[in-house]
């Protein structure tokens, strides 16, 4: 509700929309919980979601309820289309957000000192997101203050009764927070007695105006040296890196997260932002990105460890060359899934790449070294130890890849409680380990032909 909404209007309007909530999809909720007027998480906390302008609806849904959270969540904001001044916004906690961040899907940082140059951009960054498709509950951390009367002193007329600031202040201090006058002792204990305007006179101002100040020429009121003004003022101005910032955040809806950020990044790199004034396109999206340099360095750093590990077992570099072939053919395997059961690739995807790393690999390990037994024992030809030990090994590495795909086939169709985060990481360690166990025993027989005849023809043609 807009700021300054009292606790009954608040507490009005999460009513009707509980109760249309309720009404409509009771049968898919398991509970649902209301706190009107304070905040009940870390989270509001820190980002000011609490008070009597704000009220916060908690939806737990049943097993196979049929249908999602996103589908209550647009329900709600069209019933609240029909309330006056409601805003619907909705946010998603756990366990996820602690490890891989809470940022916003989206969310635009505005970096810079001056005040009235940074409203200007808000508002204008506000229109331009709000038009990009996909985006919703757009909000800004700088929101309009609540409704306020400001009391100017007029420094000549206060002047003339020979009062200072520091007079006036202090009196109207005492009316509004009340000023200790004595102590009252009670079985031991002492209480502070305050002298102040009562709470029903303290909202009008021309009971504040009537105030009473000593001076030396005199008792004067209030309202002989001030003048009155409404406006609003900032409730809260937020910092960064010392730095004075405005955060505009949002949520996304039917399109994935990655693409509505480079929508919306294509959209405020038009502005130009004034001198001493940054623009820049942060939240899920910067962590998004973080997330997969980090994996990807931990791939490379993997890939070398594995190289080195295989290339001190076979005592040579040609053969886990090869067998690192085994890796790009999983990531083959990896688009293929995530395009079929239409899954973005995200950290937790990412991830399950990370995986595939050190799982693979082993395919090729297992039948390239069964090769080079036939050959140095049993003195095989190439073609002949190639072919043998494609279908000697061809179970075990079949079977290898069955255990794990059917160990992982519940994470990724989601069966049980949480796996709906997971299920990337399944669906893309599946789809590597089909296409790998396949192609492996295709490309990587060819693959190690060729290299071998190669070094044949090399070491014939050094023997010549």
């Amino acid at each position: 509700m807009p700021r300054g909404t009292n606790l009954e209007k608040t507490n009005q309007a999460a009513s009707i929309l509980e109760n249309h909530l309720i009404d409509k999809w009771s049968d898919q909720m398991q509970g649902i919980i209301v706190q009107v007027g304070e905040a009940t998480s870390i989270y509001q906390e820190i980002f000011g979601q609490s008070g009597a302008n704000f009220a916060e609806i908690n939806i737990l849904l049943k097993k196979n309820a049929g249908i999602t959270i996103q589908d209550i969540e647009q329900d709600a904001r069209n019933k609240a289309n029909e309330i006056p001044g409601l805003v619907v916004r909705s946010s998603r906690t756990g366990g996820m957000g602690m490890m891989f961040g809470g940022g916003a899907p989206i969310q635009v940082d505005i970096v810079g000192h001056d005040i009235n140059t940074a409203d200007s951009l808000n508002s204008l960054l506000l229109s331009i997101i709000n038009k990009v498709p996909g985006v919703v509950d757009l909000k800004s951390n700088r929101e309009k203050g609540a409704p306020e009367v400001q009391l100017v002193i007029d420094r000549v007329r206060a002047a003339q009764f020979g009062l200072t600031p520091f007079q006036i202040g202090s009196a109207l201090r005492t009316q509004m927070e009340g000023n200790v006058a004595t102590r009252y002792r009670l079985a031991g204990k002492e209480y502070d007695v305050l002298i102040r305007l009562r709470e029903d006179q303290r909202n009008q101002i021309n009971n504040i105006l009537a105030t009473v100040i000593s001076s030396p020429v005199g008792p004067v009121l209030l309202k002989n040296v001030v003048t009155t003004k409404s406006g609003t003022s900032p409730l809260q101005i937020h910092h960064k890196n010392t730095e004075r910032i405005i955060s505009i955040t949002g949520n996304v809806v039917g399109q994935s997260a990655g693409k509505v950020a480079q929508a919306v990044g294509q959209e405020i790199g038009k502005v130009i932002p004034p001198p001493d004034f940054e623009i820049k396109l942060t939240g899920s999206f910067e962590e998004m990105q973080q997330s997969f340099k980090d994996i990807g360095f931990a791939a490379l750093i993997a890939i070398i460890l594995v190289f080195m590990v295989m290339a001190s077992q076979f005592e040579s570099f040609r053969e886990p060359f090869i067998i690192l072939f085994t890796i790009p053919l999983a990531i083959i395997g990896v688009v293929w899934m995530l395009l079929i059961t239409k899954t973005t690739l995200s950290a937790i995807s990412g991830i399950g790449v990370l995986v595939l790393v050190g799982i693979v690999v082993n395919n090729g390990i297992v039948y390239i070294d069964y090769v080079n037994q036939l050959r140095r024992k049993q003195n095989m030809q190439l073609e002949q130890a190639v072919a043998y030990a494609g279908r000697v090994r061809m179970r075990p590495i079949l079977m290898t890849a069955f255990t794990t795909i059917f160990g992982l086939l519940p994470l990724a169709l989601k069966l049980g409680e949480g796996s709906e985060i997971w299920s990337p990481l399944g669906r893309a360690v599946i789809g590597g380990m089909v296409v790998s166990a396949f192609l492996t025993l295709i490309f990587i027989p060819t693959l190690y032909t060729t290299f071998e005849k190669r070094a044949e023809r090399k070491k014939m043609t050094a023997t010549s």
